[in-house]
């Protein structure tokens, strides 16, 4: 009876512990992968939390976990933003070696491209880049600056300049030279009839009348 008693008792405590180890494995498989929107994070250290359920109602926090960022010889720091989805990944399921990892698009973040064959970067509502084969574009609000072959255009809220191998193209409503050595270009004299170039500041001026030209000072370049 006793011997029996026993063999019940070790098969009761091995059951018992092997409900505790399943128990446990499911624990660890259900935190290798978690999904949620970011909920606080600290740049200091480096470190964010994501939702990963309810809780009474509220939501429940992850424990704080590094995010990814490129850090070798090239190295970047974008930090995630609230609502961002990020994916928590632990290996082994054990939360202290996970580490979040950007996610995908949601209706809250919409993807700002989606074309094929272009790489786009945007920070805000504001600031945008992007990269093609043969095309580079750096946008600030308003203002804008893009390099393609052979051609740089530069616009600032409608005014536009292009620069080409050939020639340089305004737009902008006025043109203004600064410089030591700036030279303007006007059609005529209103005293003289004749062409003027503006000089700098110590040769305001070269008169040109029918290709021979008669300088008031010798100009500085």
């Amino acid at each position: 009876m006793a011997d029996i008693e026993r063999i019940l008792s070790e098969l009761l405590d091995g059951q018992t512990e092997l409900v505790m180890r399943v128990a446990e494995y499911e624990r660890r498989m259900d935190n290798m992968v978690r999904h949620g929107k970011v909920t606080d994070v600290d740049t200091k250290r480096h470190l964010a939390r994501i939702e990963i359920g309810e809780k009474d109602g509220q939501p429940l926090k992850s424990a704080w976990i590094p995010y990814g960022q490129a850090a070798g010889e090239y190295k970047s720091h974008r930090p995630p933003t609230k609502g961002q989805q990020m994916t928590m990944f632990a290996p082994n399921g054990e939360v202290r070696q996970a580490m979040l990892l950007p996610f995908t698009w949601s209706d809250d973040n919409k993807s700002p491209s989606d074309k094929e064959d272009e790489h786009v970067d945007t920070y805000g509502d504001k600031f945008k880049i992007v990269r093609k084969k043969d095309h580079l574009s750096f946008t600030v609000d308003k203002s804008s600056i893009t390099f393609e072959p052979g051609k740089i255009t530069v616009n600032v809220d409608g005014s536009k300049t292009v620069w080409t191998k050939e020639n340089i193209t305004n737009t902008s409503p006025e043109v203004k030279d600064v410089g030591i050595s700036k030279l303007g270009l006007k059609s005529e004299d209103s005293e003289t009839k004749k062409t003027v170039v503006e000089g700098d500041q110590k040769s305001p001026r070269v008169l040109i009348d029918n290709g021979d030209l008669e300088a008031e000072s010798d100009l500085v370049s």
